[in-house]
């Protein structure tokens, strides 16, 4: 899930296959304003090993190194793994493995 601040929207791109991934990370990157806020949490590899939800392709999945990679340099003000439980329905319930990300896009 990615939210951007000012102009709320929710993108659901865990089920992107990379290349298609990559086209949607330039594109936040590209169209999020100076000094707006981005917020991204998904899951990560470990997320298979508890099979509550999410995507089954390890592919689809984020690490610290891919945030990292993609908007390292935005001021990154949180990036967090952890292990949570979540109630979102029936295939996303249980313990979770999710990785947090809050950065803020370099003013122009």
């Amino acid at each position: 899930m990615v939210v951007a601040r000012g102009c709320l929207r929710r993108i659901f791109i865990q089920f992107v296959p990379p290349p298609g991934r990559e086209q949607i990370i330039e594109g936040i990157r590209r169209t999020l304003k100076p000094g707006g806020t981005l917020i991204l949490q998904g899951y990560t590899p470990k997320q298979i090993e508890f099979a509550t939800g999410g995507p089954s392709n390890p592919a689809n999945l984020y690490t610290e190194a891919d945030l990292r990679n993609w908007f390292g340099d935005w001021n990154i003000v949180h990036l967090s793994e952890h292990d949570s439980v979540i109630n979102e329905g029936a295939h996303h319930h249980g313990l979770s493995a999710l990785i947090d990300l809050v950065a803020i896009k370099p003013a122009a």
